[in-house]
């Protein structure tokens, strides 16, 4: 149960994290479109966080845009080595550019 007293079932997150990703992917195909979204930002402040559900489960990181409060990706990952954090800032990098 959360904070607003709504009950859900693991199962019932997994899905929604499920169609979180997948709107996220269909938002990620087209660069053209996050180009026009930014044209008139001259610098970007980005964040990225590791959303855990549970031990033992895979921590989503999610890459957002800050000026436009926007999410740009997320990834989700069974490991927080600096070498998988380092592919997340590499890909946010090339998308900046």
């Amino acid at each position: 149960m959360d904070r607003y007293g709504i009950r859900l079932s693991d199962d019932a997150i997994e899905n929604y994290i499920k169609r979180y990703e997948t709107m996220l992917a269909a938002r990620q195909q087209d660069p053209k479109q996050l180009k026009e979204a930014y044209e008139d930002i001259d610098d970007l402040i980005l964040s990225i966080d590791g959303l855990q559900p549970e031990k033992g489960h895979e921590t989503l990181y999610v890459v957002r845009e800050l000026r436009k409060r926007r999410v740009w990706f997320a990834v989700p990952l069974l490991s927080s080595a600096e070498s998988e954090i380092k592919k997340l800032i590499e890909q946010a990098r090339a998308w900046a550019d």
